[in-house]
């Protein structure tokens, strides 16, 4: 899985307060270089099931900036389901259209994307494979982070199991 590009302006100057925009029409402002883009080796992260219902399990990506700077979160993470030797199985999650904040994470400070993982056992085509985790790029970044979660994927690409919102959506 590819990262995903950063597509949103950079924060205000009042760094505690997210600047909504749009991702369709991002802006520049000079001081947009004063803030690196968070990565995983000064955050943590964090996935907890949030509910479930009508064959879909809710879950909450939780990264927190445990470095000793703000860093900026723009947009949407990669996820995908892994095996235990690291490699993805089936599709990436998919991008659920929403408007997002981007977001100045100061250190200590946390920020949710939100991912809705379809039951694979829905699919009578998929052959069920147990993940051991979910592998999350954050937005602007190649490098990424694997956490371990129980879930079920399917290794048939033409199956898209999950759909990811934006660190900032509402």
């Amino acid at each position: 899985m590819s990262p995903l590009p950063p597509s949103s302006p950079p924060p205000s100057n009042t760094p505690s307060q997210p600047v909504t925009s749009t991702p369709a029409a991002p802006t520049s402002h000079p001081s947009s270089a004063l803030v690196a883009t968070c990565a995983p080796s000064s955050t943590s992260l964090a996935v907890t099931v949030d509910g479930a219902g009508m064959g879909h399990v809710y879950h909450r990506l939780v990264v927190t900036n445990r470095g000793t700077s703000s860093c900026l979160l723009a947009g949407y993470p990669g996820v995908s389901m892994v095996e235990g030797k690291g490699q993805q199985i089936g599709a990436a999650a998919d991008r659920t259209p929403a408007s997002w904040s981007a977001i100045t994470l100061r250190p200590g400070r946390s920020s949710v994307a939100w991912l809705d993982v379809t039951q694979a056992a829905n699919y009578p085509t998929c052959t069920l494979v147990q993940a051991a985790g979910l592998r999350v790029y954050l937005p602007g970044r190649t490098d990424s982070s694997v956490v371990a979660v129980s879930v079920s994927g399917c290794p048939e690409t033409s199956i898209r199991l999950m759909q990811v919102k934006p660190f900032g959506a509402p």
